[in-house]
């Protein structure tokens, strides 16, 4: 299974020196999701949630890990505040595959008009 390959990598990624950091943590949560432990990504998000204490945490991560357990409300309150911080990720959003499956979704439009970018 890729996905539990992908996990692996991720993983061990994160124990390498510069390893532990939000993005990387984001990946591991939303692969969690996609490998259907749920509750796994959701200990991420809390993990996450917990460092925004002593980092910035980009809300861009959070969308990440929800778009793979389907909580797309959460998804697109995530992205508007990943548009509000000016999230370094939001480039990638309209190719990101992750989110694909919200294309038909009038909100992705939305993310996309913000950013000033055509509809797919």
């Amino acid at each position: 299974n890729r996905l539990a390959e992908a996990l692996d990598v991720l993983l061990r990624g994160r124990t390498a020196a510069g390893g532990d950091w939000s993005g990387l943590l984001a990946e591991i949560g939303y692969t969690h999701a996609r490998l259907g432990d749920g509750e796994r990504a959701e200990a991420i998000l809390e993990e996450l949630r917990a460092r925004e204490a002593n980092e910035f945490i980009d809300p861009y991560t959070y969308a990440m890990i929800h778009v793979a357990l389907g909580n797309y409300d959460e998804v697109f309150e995530a992205l508007h505040a990943a548009c509000e911080a000016r999230s370094i990720f939001l480039p990638s959003f309209p190719v990101d595959p992750k989110f694909f499956p919200l294309r038909d979704d009038p909100r992705y439009n939305e993310i996309l008009t913000r950013l000033n970018l055509p509809a797919p």
